[in-house]
């Protein structure tokens, strides 16, 4: 049998999380797709090949088919059924490829609700309910550039390699995947949706069924050319005879990113809320990990804006308990952050980090990050949210902002909720440095923001800047009403004056 490896978080992340990193299922019966008459030789079509082995898989309980080195064409989504998983030869010497005549098949896989919105890998047996449950993708790559972008997202089209979309996904692992991914056909920013470019592994209804969340879920060693994202998931909670959805237990971790292309938008690696409960609920996700996530932008990209990692409750949700650490994020050399914000204002950069708690009932608490470093990027972006009668807690330590583009806030530091006077955010051991980009194109950049935001009335009670330098803006730190109590502790800047407008205290460190 296969045993359950567990992960114990460190303290040096903060609270105790312990996650399966990889599910476990009595079946090891072995399927390999070339006795189902698969070819994997570039050419063939072997989807009904794939399809009937994992079939035979599914029937027998569990298993795992496997994928020979080469090149395995498939014309239409697989459906995949719990228990079984996908196994390749490694990532650089198995790769599933969408053919030129890949298209929607409903016989194979169900749409969802909006429609074609399918995958290579659909995480959906053809007529299996319920949680997918023991699911593992493994040493493989996914090429689906060749097929065509046909299937409706606010009637504008999107395709994953890996989409789970009509049943809650419990003990998932995902482990050296390879995604060569395509662009979009023109720039993204200010325009509905999309056209959006392909992405990894994609999973927008972690919370379709509020009476079974989504949880175990395991992604390690993923490395993505282009696209608009390579793990990217999303609760789209409801409520269901007094049940509110939830996902939890989410860890992601080993990411490489490399984006050469234009019209490239997006997050890389995104989580984000969209919840629509009853009355007086919030949906809610729980305990999620993000560690080592690499982002690099060519020099050769001056369209687009390729962010790294963002959590995004958006509406009537809370993400809680939140542990993000080791981000390396370098933009194009030749890229700028424009002013006003339109579709050609993103060029070559984008943001190494987004907690964007700023819209009405989207609440970001419990918040650790360490370890950010960062050149030719567009900043930070944090929105410090609690539901209502919690306290803001959010901590960041060693931020390096190198050539920072924006000039609207290299760090900007949005509250949202009223404050409880028991408010903790610090951001501690930082270094901003402006790129001359930013102090030609805006016209009075600055350094770190604070300003209340949708309603919110600011922060109270130990919220500190302590020891960090800002070169190279005009104005360094600029703090709205709503933020007295605040400290800067052993912060330096080399230029400029603050804008203080709250009672802030300044004081060696």
């Amino acid at each position: 049998m296969r045993l359950k490896k567990f992960l114990v978080l460190g303290a040096g992340l903060g609270a105790l999380m312990v996650l399966s990193s990889g599910a476990a299922f009595g079946a090891t019966s072995t399927f390999d797709v070339t006795r189902f008459q698969a070819r994997c030789n570039g050419s063939s079509d072997d989807t009904t090949a794939i399809q009937r082995a994992e079939s035979a898989a599914a029937r027998a309980g569990g298993g795992v088919v496997r994928l020979p080195r080469g090149k395995c064409v498939i014309s239409t989504g697989i459906a995949w059924d719990s228990n079984v998983t996908l196994k390749g030869a490694g990532m650089n010497e198995t790769t599933l490829v969408a053919s030129p005549r890949f298209a929607f098949d409903p016989n194979r896989v169900r749409p969802g609700n909006d429609g074609k919105y399918i995958g290579m890998i659909w995480l959906d047996g053809p007529s299996g309910t319920g949680p997918l449950r023991n699911v593992t993708i493994e040493n493989l790559g996914f090429d689906p550039r060749a097929g065509t972008q046909s299937f409706t997202l606010s009637s504008n089209g999107t395709y994953q390699c890996i989409v789970g979309y009509l049943r809650p996904l419990q003990h998932l692992r995902v482990e050296n995947v390879r995604f060569d991914l395509g662009a979009n056909t023109r720039p993204y920013f200010g325009i509905n949706i999309g056209p959006k470019g392909f992405i990894g592994f994609n999973d927008y209804s972690l919370g379709v069924d509020p009476r079974n969340p989504s949880f175990d879920l395991y992604f390690h060693h993923i490395v993505s050319h282009n696209g608009s994202g390579t793990v990217q998931m999303a609760l789209e909670g409801t409520t269901r005879e007094g049940v509110t959805s939830s996902a939890h237990d989410i860890r992601i971790d080993d990411v490489e990113a490399f984006v050469d292309q234009n019209n490239i938008d997006d997050d890389r690696v995104v989580i984000d809320g969209v919840s629509h409960p009853a009355a007086g609920q919030l949906g809610r996700i729980s305990n999620v990990e993000i560690s080592n996530v690499t982002t690099t932008v060519a020099d050769s990209v001056s369209v687009g804006a390729a962010n790294a990692v963002k959590i995004n409750p958006a509406t009537n949700t809370i993400v809680n308990h939140v542990r993000i650490n080791n981000i390396r994020y370098r933009g194009s050399r030749y890229g700028a952050y424009g002013a006003p914000l339109n579709a050609s204002s993103k060029n070559g950069s984008g943001f190494p980090l987004s907690l964007l708690a700023n819209v009405p009932n989207g609440f970001v608490r419990d918040v650790v990050v360490q370890n950010i470093f960062a050149t030719n990027s567009n900043g930070i972006l944090v929105g410090l949210g609690a539901e209502p009668g919690a306290a803001v807690d959010t901590v960041l330590s060693n931020v390096t902002l190198l050539n920072c583009y924006s000039g609207g806030a290299a760090i900007d530091f949005a509250a949202t909720s009223p404050s409880t006077g028991r408010d903790r955010l610090l951001l501690r051991n930082f270094r901003v440095v402006a790129s001359p980009t930013a102090t030609s194109a805006w016209p009075a950049p600055i350094g770190i923001y604070f300003l209340p935001h949708d309603g919110g009335s600011g922060l109270r009670g130990q919220v500190q800047l302590q020891n960090g330098k800002i070169v190279g803006y005009p104005k360094p730190v600029a703090v709205l009403p709503g933020f007295d109590g605040l400290e800067l502790r052993g912060v330096r800047w080399n230029s400029g004056s603050p804008i203080l407008r709250s009672a802030v205290k300044v004081s060696a460190p």
